[in-house]
């Protein structure tokens, strides 16, 4: 939730899956060239040589954050696009500047790239690619001039400090590794679990790695083992206002586990399965069947309790309001208040599936629903009754260049909206599908199939484009230091 990252609770997920799969093949990166498109400068060619890895990674969480312009925000953007992914795939990286659409250098790839995913740390911009010749590698670069720093094997690169002073690689199939980010040589070297979630707790200096069956903590400095505890496969770890907690579903039990000792600090037996948690700086809250419970201060005090109409199957939410999915069918949504836990609002739902996370606002909660067909379902809901102000069926949606207003993808078209009212600011055709955005200052980038645009977020016109040739399958922004 974007309230953890103003609380700069550093919450990484990473669904490693080591040594699962077969090697793709060995090989090596065919090309990995500074280039000349649009205005970067050419060098000397690298070739770079490696292992085929085994294993992919599932999912990052707690993605950068591209929710719109500060004052000190740099306006150079990192950026990755795939052409043809597949045996011909190949991949471009590089920064540009948001205010001039200038590329200020560009890397290619070749070797049967499928997928490229660009992450900024302090002065570098890692770039992970998935080619069929080497499986995944993370290649390294200055993010001012593109200079190759170093590559490692293994499918990410994780800033321990957020600043790019302390990097964290994957580097084989079975161990982690402190990397130095000017050479990417080794500080030390840790065992990693076959499929582990690691979580880096703020204000500590050890981050856990959670298994099948144990929780193990390890030292940042060093990488040793600090502790090792014992857990279900069903079991679940959430960090909260620097709490580690827990979540035992089948028994079903919360615990709050002692980050210095792995020791259990706190435990709490609960009425009912529970479906899903929110936590928040200094309370949480539970998301049973039937009810959900606002938990409070470190003994978790109960504060209220909401009976639901119906069963719940998914909840989620900020600090101002919870947002529940269930209903014999999955057809309902509910609508809390997160300070008094009164039921604002009980909705049908049309024809969905699954309901994505919402976009923060202080007074409206954007909620979707994906449809059986593909589709979107927009919600837009006042956080003070549980009215609907708005619905309406889109293709992919994004928040505007303020907070008041929602970019939207319809039948073709790109359009500003007023987050009140749906009123239409501007609309704009596409050269593709949309496939992300980034804000940079008054601009709105914008990636399709077919180029990279910076529009005016308020008028909408087009300040500079980049052509792509050939066309994109998957454009990628990461926001500079």
């Amino acid at each position: 939730m974007r309230e953890l990252q103003e609380e700069k609770v550093i919450r990484l997920v990473l669904l490693v899956l080591l040594a699962l799969s077969e090697p793709v093949s060995d090989g090596r990166v065919e090309e990995l060239a500074l280039s000349e498109f649009a205005g970067g400068e050419r060098a000397e060619g690298l070739a770079l040589s490696g292992p085929a890895l085994r294993g992919r990674v599932e999912g990052i969480a707690a993605p950068p954050d591209n929710s719109g312009p500060t004052a000190a925000e740099s306006p150079l953007v990192g950026f990755t696009t795939v052409s043809s992914p597949g045996a011909e795939g190949r991949a471009r990286a590089g920064v540009l500047d948001a205010r001039t659409g200038r590329v200020l250098w560009g890397v290619s790839f070749a070797g049967g790239v499928n997928d490229a995913c660009p992450s900024v740390h302090g002065d570098l911009l890692a770039v992970v690619i998935n080619s069929r010749s080497e499986g995944y590698a993370c290649h390294v670069f200055s993010f001012a001039t593109g200079r190759p720093r170093f590559r490692t094997d293994g499918a990410a690169v994780v800033d321990l400090s957020n600043a790019g002073r302390r990097l964290l690689g994957f580097p084989g199939r079975d161990r982690m590794a402190a990397l130095d980010p000017a050479t990417g040589l080794e500080a030390w070297t840790a065992p990693v679990t076959r499929h582990g979630v690691l979580t880096i707790l703020p204000g500590r200096d050890f981050f856990v790695v959670e298994g099948p069956r144990h929780l193990t903590a390890y030292s940042l400095e060093n990488g040793r083992q600090a502790w090792e505890r014992e857990k279900a496969p069903e079991d679940r770890l959430n960090v909260s206002g620097g709490r580690l907690w827990s979540l035992k579903p089948l028994e079903p039990r919360l615990v709050e586990v002692d980050p210095l000792t792995g020791g259990e600090k706190t435990a709490l037996d609960l009425p009912g399965p529970l479906v899903a948690i929110v936590p928040q700086r200094d309370f949480v809250d539970l998301v049973l069947q039937r009810e959900v419970r606002r938990l409070r201060g470190r003994d978790l005090a109960l504060e209220w309790a909401t009976p639901l109409p119906a069963e719940a199957a998914s909840g989620h939410g900020d600090a101002r309001s919870v947002v529940l999915g269930g209903g014999g069918d999955g057809d309902r949504t509910f609508l809390l208040d997160a300070g008094t836990g009164r039921l604002l609002s009980d909705h049908s739902v049309e024809r969905f599936t699954r309901r994505d996370a919402s976009l923060a606002h202080p007074r409206y909660f954007i909620q979707a629903s994906r449809a059986h067909d593909g589709t979107t379902i927009l919600w837009v809901l006042d956080r003070r009754d549980g009215r609907i102000a708005w619905k309406d069926v889109v293709e992919d949606y994004e928040e505007g260049g303020s907070r008041d207003t929602l970019l939207l993808q319809r039948e073709g078209r790109l359009l500003l909206v007023d987050l009140a009212t749906r009123t239409e600011r501007w609309s704009r055709p596409l050269d593709g599908p949309w496939r992300v955005s980034a804000r940079r200052g008054e601009l709105v980038l914008v990636g399709t199939a077919r180029s990279i645009a910076g529009l005016e977020s308020g008028t909408g016109r087009e300040a500079w484009k980049i052509d792509l040739a050939p066309a994109a399958s998957e454009v990628r922004f990461a926001p500079g230091p």
